[in-house]
């Protein structure tokens, strides 16, 4: 009997070699080939964070920061995003090199 996608994508996330940069790279020319997808000369870069209170140790990522939701330090989770805007749509956007 073979894997369950379930077991196969959490095998792949943990124990096979892969590049983040080289997968972003590769999404990013897919993108900019489709009329749809490819983002227009003039686009904006939004970098958004997002911070939510979180208590309790099972949560990766929780500690001691700063969160703007509630204007004070506190433990919890922050994320932060960054979206490239042309005027009609948003693609999340990675880039190590900003």
């Amino acid at each position: 009997m073979g894997e369950t996608p379930k077991t196969a994508l959490h095998r792949f996330l943990t124990e096979a070699t892969w590049s983040a940069d080289k997968i972003n790279k590769r999404r990013l020319e897919v993108m900019s080939k489709c009329n749809q997808t490819r983002i227009s000369r003039g686009f904006s870069l939004i970098v958004d964070d997002s911070g939510h209170r979180k208590s309790g140790n099972f949560t990766a990522g929780v500690g001691r920061q700063y969160i703007g939701e509630i204007g004070k330090t506190d433990n919890g989770n922050v994320v932060v995003t960054t979206h490239l805007y042309d005027g009609k749509k948003s693609y999340r956007y990675e880039c190590t090199s900003l």
